[in-house]
């Protein structure tokens, strides 16, 4: 599966939440990527994990922490983020099952958020979410962990173990999303990233390719929104 992070067929809107990001419309194609979210994947017609190709049919679902690529290239799709300080993999998986009647050619991004939201959030330390304000907080992992008079390492240990990948990924995810965000709401690339903590712009690219798997000239291509609809929503669920 060859696929640039160039990749401009990627058509459709994309929902923000706090702990929740969802795609619906035309999908591309994605390089080799990575992210701290649990990935919900309907409708694309190839998913590369490691080395083993799959053709898919239902939704599937990619745990936090492992590296795919996928190809949606001409097909209607609904790829959902959902981050692991709030879901576990049981709950993206749950709500893989719940999807898998849904028709990506006609289901509502709103329907979908709703429902995503439904779950309860997964009981955390709080520590963790202590850690996680740290690390916007300071502008490196060693402040970040005696603000809350911790060494590095067990700092280190307690997020890795919980969330599944170190406090230097976390820290880029958090950038990352603080500068989606500003983008959803009109920023430009280069303001984004400056704002959000990048060095440049093309820091800014880069991380953005690791972890989604596209570049932030997709994301300001496509439609953003907050959804906060209240109307009731039939997902046709099985």
């Amino acid at each position: 599966m060859n696929v640039s992070a160039e990749n401009s067929d990627w058509q459709g809107t994309v929902a923000f939440a706090p702990m929740l990001a969802l795609f619906v419309g035309n999908g591309g194609g994605t390089p080799r990527h990575q992210t701290v979210a649990h990935k919900i994947i309907l409708g694309a017609k190839q998913l590369l994990v490691g080395s083993t190709h799959n053709v898919l049919g239902e939704p599937v679902v990619v745990p936090a922490g492992i590296e795919h690529q996928f190809d949606a290239r001409g097909r209607k799709v609904v790829v959902a983020y959902l981050d692991a300080r709030h879901y576990t993999f049981k709950d993206a998986d749950d709500l893989a099952y719940r999807w898998r009647a849904v028709d990506p050619q006609v289901v509502s991004i709103d329907c979908l958020q709703e429902d995503a939201e439904t779950m309860n959030p997964r009981a955390i330390d709080a520590r963790i979410l202590k850690a996680m304000i740290a690390l916007e907080e300071y502008p490196t992992i060693r402040m970040a962990a005696a603000s809350l008079g911790m060494s590095d390492s067990r700092f280190t240990h307690i997020i890795t173990e919980q969330l599944g990948a170190p406090p230097q990924r976390w820290r880029r995810w958090l950038r990352l999303r603080r500068a989606i965000d500003l983008l959803a709401d009109g920023q430009n690339i280069t303001a984004s990233a400056h704002e959000a903590g990048f060095s440049d712009s093309a820091h800014f690219s880069r991380t953005c390719v690791e972890a989604l798997g596209v570049r932030p000239s997709v994301l300001k291509s496509v439609e953003t929104k907050f959804v906060r609809s209240s109307e009731a929503c039939d997902l046709a669920l099985a």
